[in-house]
């Protein structure tokens, strides 16, 4: 079956992105491109600071962009639980974990 790159662009628009490591190496990046091309970005972080610096650079370069932010510590059990039950009252779906 032969997939257009416009039917994935498409595809894209509907997409949820869950970012683990959003605020350091190629993180910021491949949040940038995503939200670029129409994708709700939640960018899960340890440092909110971080996140939301993140958050306004891709807000400059594309000021339609949806970027959320969720607090994590993979390192806490009750910041992973906290973390989920902020994710399901967004009450979106999840296509993409990375």
């Amino acid at each position: 079956m032969f997939v257009t790159w416009i039917a994935i662009m498409k595809l894209l628009l509907w997409l949820i992105f869950d970012l683990k490591g959003g605020t350091c190496g190629i993180g910021p990046e491949t949040a940038r491109v995503l939200a670029k091309r129409g994708v709700r970005i939640v960018i899960s972080a340890r440092d909110l600071k971080k996140a939301m610096k993140v958050r306004d650079n891709i807000q400059k370069e594309s000021p339609n962009a949806e970027v959320i932010m969720l607090e994590i510590d993979l390192s806490s059990f009750s910041s992973l639980q906290r973390f989920c039950f902020d994710f399901l009252a967004l009450d979106l779906p999840l296509n993409i974990l990375m």
